[in-house]
């Protein structure tokens, strides 16, 4: 079930990639099941991991023979699991597991499969490809092991899906007519990041990730989205969390006055200005989306506040809004819409994505 661990690499669309179990990082102990029967506990001893009695550098975990799933907690995972030290402190464990199954986690964990069109399904297993090609290329140029998260840091990841066969039939399907297929700028593999819903027109990647240098990652229209009933949201921020705000900011505790200080041309706000006794700062939307929480801050469509934007802040600050996520590449509600009204995948793609083509990413 255990061996010594040797790298895994990143081998274009294909082969096996690296993925970071967030929710299980950290422990002093982890217990890995075999379904077939076998049961290994690790724990940290100083600078190694101990496992049947044997302390090593790392181990790599591997299904007992005749089997493909290996059991942490209530998630199941193919593949085999990399557990090593953590620099901060506990037990690292990754799955190292082949790209064609790890994308049927994230279709699984995306999107709704039993309802969803079958131009849907493709294009939204092309976009994660494509995001997950690009993403360990940019990270394997300063790290020898790179890898992504299990979280919505990256894609969403719970290993094997847990789901009946028909609907992971309709995965595999999906998977198998687009097999290798990515989405190119130019000579690169394109980071094609998707979201829930966009309110009515996506956001350009540069104002949402700074990083970025696509320029397929740009704004567009999105009619579904925008005609269908619109996702909206509502949150207060306490006075402590506003703290938060201040101290990230570099200002002292007691904000008090926000609003926004650049919104872009779909209205999101892209920037706060914050206003304290000792001054103000501007801070980056998608920073208070991560310190309030993305999921009460669903968006940075913001459509109103109480009190409001720039007056007189007292208790605390009531956020309203619309859409799902950071807005940037395929609107998933939207992408729904267009393959209702017949939209290919590749119609689909070239919309949210325009400049990008479609190629085999498993060759130079």
């Amino acid at each position: 079930m255990a061996s010594a661990a040797r790298s895994a690499t990143v081998r274009r669309a294909e082969g096996a990639i690296e993925v970071l179990l967030a929710g299980v990082c950290g422990r002093a102990a982890l217990t890995v099941h075999d379904p077939l029967g076998g049961e290994l506990r690790f724990d940290r001893r100083g600078g190694r991991v101990r496992a049947h009695g044997e302390e090593r550098e790392q181990w790599l975990v591997a299904p007992l023979a005749g089997g493909r799933l290996l059991r942490v907690e209530d998630r199941s995972y193919p593949g085999r699991l990399r557990i090593r030290p953590l620099a901060q402190g506990g037990l690292e464990v990754r799955a190292v597991v082949d790209l064609e199954d790890y994308l049927a986690g994230v279709l699984a964990a995306e999107l709704s499969v039993w309802s969803a069109p079958d131009a849907l399904l493709e294009a939204q297993a092309i976009a994660a490809r494509s995001y997950a090609v690009a993403e360990l290329e940019h990270r394997g140029r300063t790290s020898s092991s790179p890898y992504l998260f299990d979280d919505t840091r990256d894609m969403v990841y719970r290993g094997e899906p847990a789901a009946p066969p028909p609907i992971r039939a309709r995965i595999a399907a999906a998977l198998e007519r687009t097999r290798g297929t990515v989405l190119r700028e130019g000579a690169r593999v394109l980071d094609a990041r998707f979201h829930a819903a966009c309110g009515g027109r996506t956001a350009a990647g540069r104002s949402v990730f700074p990083e970025s240098d696509f320029e397929s990652l740009r704004s567009v229209e999105c009619a579904p989205c925008r005609e269908a009933a619109p996702e909206q949201w509502s949150t207060t921020a306490t006075r402590a969390e506003l703290d938060l705000l201040c101290q990230e900011a570099g200002l002292a505790a007691g904000l008090r006055r926000l609003r926004p200080l650049e919104v872009d041309e779909g209205g999101r706000w892209l920037a706060v200005e914050l206003e304290g006794a000792a001054g103000r700062a501007r801070l980056d939307f998608q920073t208070v989306r991560r310190l309030l929480g993305p999921g009460r801050v669903r968006s940075a469509l913001v459509s109103g506040t109480w009190p409001q934007p720039g007056e007189e802040l007292r208790d605390g600050l009531l956020l309203r809004g619309r859409g799902n996520g950071h807005g940037v590449g395929l609107c998933q509600r939207g992408a729904l819409g267009c393959a209702e009204r017949g939209w290919s995948a590749e119609r689909i793609l070239l919309h949210y994505y325009p400049g990008a083509l479609l190629a085999d990413g498993r060759r130079p």
